[in-house]
Formats: C-alpha cells, sequence, structure tokens
C-alpha cells in the first residue's frame, strides 16, 4: 500500500503515520531471526522520500509535515538512524538530503 502512494502528492499531516510506523518496533517483520523483505519501515522511508521530490506539486496543501520529519531524521545519530529504520532504509534516506535542502526555508 506505501509504495502505491509514492507517486502521489500526500498531505503534509500524512507524515504522521509514517512517523508511528517508523517509531512502532512491531513494524518489522522477522522469520527464523531473519528480517524479511520487504520491510515496512524501509517502505515508509520511500514514501517520506517521494514526497520530498520536486516534482510532487502540492495544490490545496503543502508537504511541511514531510519536511519537519525528515529534517529530524537527518539530525540523528547515524546509530540511532539506523536502529530505527534499519539498515535498509538508512541509503534510502541519505539519497534524499538533496531535495530535503530545497525544501527548506
Amino acid at each position: 500500500l506505501l509504495s502505491m502512494l509514492e507517486h502521489i502528492a500526500m498531505p503534509g499531516n500524512f507524515s504522521k503515520v509514517i512517523e508511528l510506523i517508523l517509531n512502532d518496533s512491531s513494524s518489522v517483520a522477522f522469520d527464523n531471526g531473519q528480517e524479511t523483505p520487504p520491510n515496512v519501515k524501509t517502505s515508509s522511508i520511500k514514501l517520506l522520500v517521494s514526497q520530498l521530490k520536486p516534482s510532487h506539486r502540492r495544490i490545496g496543501f503543502d508537504g511541511r509535515g514531510f519536511t519537519e520529519l525528515s529534517t529530524r531524521l537527518a539530525k540523528m545519530s547515524p546509530e540511532k538512524l539506523n536502529t530505527l529504520v534499519g539498515p535498509e532504509a538508512v541509503p534510502i534516506m541519505m539519497t534524499s538530503l538533496q531535495n530535503l535542502l530545497y525544501q527548506l526555508p
């Protein structure tokens, strides 16, 4: 479901849903002690990153919530970010920093 929303400009309040998923420790699936892809947290980060792209035109609402959440995640230490989102999502988050810079006031 989250991957289907990547192509739609979501309202900034939807960032709260992403934040809840990231803070939920049960959103990681395990199989025999191994994490099984696709990970819900990784999908959430992909959705967050997609909302920072300049190609998402916002009509009637803005994406400040996504910018604020991304800024808070970017300010975290690498260890804490890795623990929160998982090792697969950290590189995805780091590649979005260029788009985040354009969103900052």
